[in-house]
């Protein structure tokens, strides 16, 4: 293997290494920062602290392999790093901190988790797990439910916020985010560990990893179980506990049959159980029910080849994706309110095809073309089996001009079996300034959400519906400050959807009749005073208009993150985490029609720790609201106060 590094401006360095006829890109970046007075143990705030950290490439903004420094779209990077320091248990738990990003949970753990990007509809943000689309095709949005997605074998997760039709078609009208799972390398390595704590709660996990040049393997395998706490508020009258079951599988294996010819294989399989509270017709908030579940499974593979041709100018990948959902809701009757015995069953399933072309035309011009063709199908226990198939074919070329800007420009056509065509583009550049190290960036996109099953098919549906659609654009700034002591960024957004599907109460029916607009400002720093610290922090303001001119619900104009992460050397780490939601409304169904109420701003802190008791075995610890903070994220809806979970984990 041939490697070099290189200078391409202060506080940065590249890593060029060979592998094969492929040439690895990292990019080394000096991070943080003299901007904060923190004396703890011999900090110092000398340059000579400051340590080069690791920033991989990110793939979600162009699917080409991009350095943060050429990409001009807003993306964020989840490391596994990141989710081992913060020891939480699902992916849901994770974006809270992300900007740009809501995340909206109704009751406690297990209960159904939706992320808003930028201010838009849950179901505007489509989720890949290695490359299969995950979004659920028999719920009415055609959403992804976060609450039941660990974060076992995740090796990295890229948030891409602004719409992203141009790459990744329908349901990317607000942003993408992909999770991407561990390759195993070096010799086996097998662990144990777990955890318990609050509401009886015990997570167990086993995990396999291991490769060589031949090809790798990763395996995760855990158990959850949760008496949790009452899903409506216990603060209304409500004490039931809501208990909650999750069995989860990840598994990944590639094969290298030749030099240049790899193949992968992805499975990953969820299945759980969740009590949940009823909805009460007379106070028009949730109530204690002693008999409603909801049981889902879920079933995610994918097979991939990849070939590389003599001398890496061309790179071509072949996938085929399965993804099922399987869901039950059964309620028995307990009350005098229950006339009857709910047994609803939802069973979606979304195959796909997909062939990504990527032509290095030279070092400084990428060119990328892909074709895809999809198969959704769903069926309920009141409707029929219904099917819809999207053909689509996209471009994208990536230019470098004199080493200073980047533009990236991209357009794509959809066919869908139901509406037709639909066409997509985009344009990102980035200028970056060599001698201050300041980054300007821009994006423009557009995107559409074809009509989902249920939408189109269903009693409430029409057959002529016609798709949403969004624009977007933003513009921001990335800046070093003291040769690389210093890393902040601020962006402006604003994106435009029309023609949104909702339903009309007159007319018993979805009809294209609605359009919401969101803007709003996100600010990023972090900052390492010493190679043992780092400090993070970011705030965004989001404003967002219905065509009625009233706010969205749920969505806060004001949300702030503060992280602190301490490590001691090969000893352990300290973890710690501050949330701030602002005031937002959410409709009150005690009235009719429904009116709208304020929930109250909160503060969330949470801490975790590990400490290496030995060379094989870690202590983990975690705390959970730790001042306790009483709030409500949905009118009603329960959530856990203060609550601690110790754990152990072994390497065998």
């Amino acid at each position: 293997m041939a490697s070099r590094v290189s200078n391409s401006k202060p506080g940065i360095f590249i890593f060029e290494a060979r592998e094969g006829k492929r040439i690895v890109r990292k990019v080394y970046i000096v991070l943080p920062l003299a901007l904060l007075f923190l004396a703890y143990n011999g900090v110092s705030f000398a340059q000579d602290s400051v340590v080069e950290e690791v920033a991989e490439v990110v793939v979600t903004a162009t699917r080409i392999r991009t350095t943060i420094t050429e990409t001009a779209a807003s993306v964020t990077v989840i490391t596994s790093e990141e989710i081992q320091r913060k020891n939480v248990n699902t992916v849901y738990e994770l974006l809270r901190t992300v900007p740009g990003l809501g995340v909206v949970q109704n009751g406690g753990v297990g209960q159904p988790s939706s992320v808003f990007i930028r201010g838009s509809k849950s179901e505007d943000a489509l989720v890949l797990i290695d490359g299969i689309e995950v979004n659920d095709p028999i719920t009415p949005g055609r959403s992804f439910n976060f609450a039941h997605l660990s974060v076992d074998n995740i090796e990295r997760i890229e948030i891409l916020r602004g719409p992203a039709g141009t790459l990744y078609g329908s349901d990317a009208m607000a942003g993408v985010i992909k999770i991407v799972t561990k390759r195993g390398e070096g010799k086996p390595r097998a662990s144990i560990s777990v955890e318990t704590g609050s509401f009886r709660s015990l997570r167990t996990r086993f995990g396999l990893i291991g490769g060589n040049e031949n090809g790798y393997y990763s395996l995760a395998v855990s158990r959850f179980d949760s008496d949790g706490i009452s899903a409506a508020s216990e603060n209304r009258g409500n004490s039931e506990e809501d208990a909650y079951k999750n069995t989860s599988l990840s598994a990944t294996a590639g094969l290298s049959l030749s030099e240049g010819l790899e193949v992968d294989l992805v499975l990953r399989l969820q299945d759980a159980r969740v009590e949940q509270d009823d909805f009460d017709f007379a106070t028009g908030l949730p109530s204690d029910d002693l008999d409603y579940f909801s049981k889902s499974e879920q079933v995610f593979f994918r097979v991939e080849g990849q070939l590389i041709s003599d001398g890496g100018g061309w790179e071509q990948a072949l996938g085929f994706s399965v993804a099922r959902h399987d869901r039950l809701d059964r309620n028995d009757p307990d009350d005098a309110f229950d006339f009857n015995v709910w047994n609803d069953t939802f069973a979606g399933d979304l195959l796909k095809v997909d062939w990504v072309n990527t032509f290095y035309l030279s070092i400084k011009n990428t060119f990328l073309f892909g074709l895809e063709t999809e198969e959704e199908n769903g069926r309920t226990s009141t409707l029929a089996e219904k099917t819809a198939r999207t053909t689509a074919a996209f471009i994208l070329e990536q230019v470098d001009i004199n080493d200073r800007l980047h533009v990236s420009l991209g357009l794509r056509t959809d066919d869908h079996s139901s509406f037709g065509d639909e066409t997509t583009y985009s344009l990102a550049p980035v200028y970056t300034l060599a001698d201050s190290g300041t980054k300007f960036r821009a994006a423009y996109g557009t995107g559409f959400k074809a009509p989902t099953l249920f939408q189109l098919f269903s009693s409430y549906g029409d057959p002529t519906l016609d798709p949403e659609r969004s624009r977007g654009w933003e513009a921001g700034f990335d800046q070093e400050i003291a040769g690389g002591a210093v890393d902040l960024g601020v962006t402006y957004f604003f994106n435009d959807f029309d023609n949104l599907i909702d339903f009309d109460s007159a007319a018993s029916t979805y009809k294209n009749l609605g359009a919401v607009r969101t803007e709003g400002v996100e600010f990023m720093t972090s900052f390492r005073p010493a190679d043992n610290l780092k400090l993070a922090f970011n705030y965004t303001l989001t404003k967002t208009e219905d065509d009625a001119g009233q706010p969205l619900v749920r969505r806060p104009d004001n949300k702030a993150a503060f992280e602190l992460s301490r490590n001691f050397d090969s000893s352990g780490n300290v973890d710690l985490e501050v949330v701030y939601i602002g005031e937002r409304d959410d409709f009150d169904f005690s009235t009719f029609p429904a009116s709208r109420v304020e929930l109250a701003p909160y503060t969330l802190v949470n801490a975790s720790a590990t400490v290496e008791l030995g060379e094989k075995i870690t202590l983990t610890g975690r705390i959970e609201n730790l001042f306790d903070e009483d709030y409500e994220e949905v009118l009603g809806y329960g959530t856990a106060g203060i609550s601690g979970y110790v754990g152990l984990k072994a390497e065998l």
